[in-house]
């Protein structure tokens, strides 16, 4: 089927109704492969959420050792 200029909402519904109405062992596989991405996602999201979090507590006690906030963007590449 032709989708090019087609919205990608509708394309991604189309997918969506196909899958459901797949047999049973492909709907099967379709959602494992959907579990594992939100899995991935979910892990990723965590380590750049956990990572944000450590940087901000490094520049927090940056500036009360008393290094300047001119200093510290410097460190952290601003």
């Amino acid at each position: 089927m032709e989708l090019a200029g087609i919205d990608p909402v509708f394309v991604k519904a189309v997918d969506v109704l196909a899958t459901f109405s797949a047999d049973d062992y492909n709907r099967m596989l379709y959602e494992a492969r959907l579990k594992e991405w939100r899995d991935n996602k979910d892990r990723i999201d965590g380590a750049v959420a956990e990572g944000k979090a450590e940087r901000t507590k490094e520049l927090f006690a940056l500036l009360e050792s008393g290094v300047s906030l001119e200093e510290a963007k410097r460190k952290f590449g601003y």
